[in-house]
């Protein structure tokens, strides 16, 4: 009896972990949408002013001079895949991308000063959300998700006991969760090097005024739900080897 519910429980084991994988990855793709905690705090990459820099005193001072708050030079904007938040002293709004032109309050400054009559704001960082957000588009974890699902399903129908048809979609099950694997392995990695990258380079090309922290939930996310998916792709094999060897048993009882 403990034998046969073992064999139950491990069955379903793969069950748990898709279903797992899928939320934690349309939590990731939802990120910053909200100004709940559990939606803000989950971001690709933060942007800020970076106040140990010599130049921060110029940004307070331009801010200043265009008649705009100066809590400005201390906000906050927290990118995720399709949202984003800006916070201004304890003031925390969330957005869409699509809407992020009612951010039009946050502008930019100019902190060195041009001969041009117009001043285009040097640094804007709700113009860097925008472009980061060309840099790593949510097609590949949409799909990702779109994929957790249908396995979710086909590992469910083959859950239930004397269900017809369950070799096959053993096979079909073990190559959609090779391929997602190799989806988001990919769409993880991208993630991962496009952060790391704008990171770098927003920090230098700004001269040090702008910082721009990776966000650690965002990346754990995706690497446990990596993780997940590759255990997932396994126990399938592992389905596709027993429905051989149940095959084989009974060719060789009826020999």
């Amino acid at each position: 009896m403990l034998f046969f519910i073992l064999k139950k429980v491990i069955k379903l084991f793969p069950v748990v972990l898709l279903f797992i994988n899928g939320f934690l990855l349309s939590f990731l793709l939802i990120g910053c949408v909200d100004t709940s905690k559990q939606y803000s705090n989950v971001y690709l990459i933060k942007l800020e002013y970076n106040q140990t820099s010599p130049l921060f005193a110029n940004v307070n001072a331009a801010y200043k001079s265009a008649n705009s708050s100066t809590e400005l030079a201390t906000m906050s904007i927290t990118i995720g895949y399709m949202g984003v938040c800006v916070k201004v002293s304890e003031n925390l709004s969330c957005t869409t991308f699509k809407s992020l032109d009612t951010f039009s309050n946050v502008s930019g400054v100019s902190i060195i000063p041009t001969k041009a009559k117009v001043m285009t704001p040097q640094l804007d960082l709700v113009k860097l959300a925008k472009s980061f957000n060309k840099i790593c588009h949510p097609r590949i974890l949409m799909a990702a998700i779109i994929m957790d699902l249908v396995l979710l399903v086909i590992l469910c129908y083959c859950s239930i006991p004397l269900m017809p048809g369950k070799p096959a979609l053993h096979i079909c099950a073990s190559a959609l969760a090779f391929c997602n694997s190799l989806l988001w392995g990919l769409g993880a990695m991208l993630q991962q090097e496009s952060v790391f990258t704008t990171s770098k380079i927003v920090g230098d090309s700004a001269m040090g005024v702008i910082s721009a922290t990776i966000g650690t939930r965002a990346s754990a996310i995706s690497w446990v739900a990596f993780t997940f998916q590759l255990v997932v792709t396994i126990a399938c094999v592992v389905d596709v080897f027993q429905d051989i060897g149940a095959k084989q048993n009974k060719i060789g009882q009826k020999c």
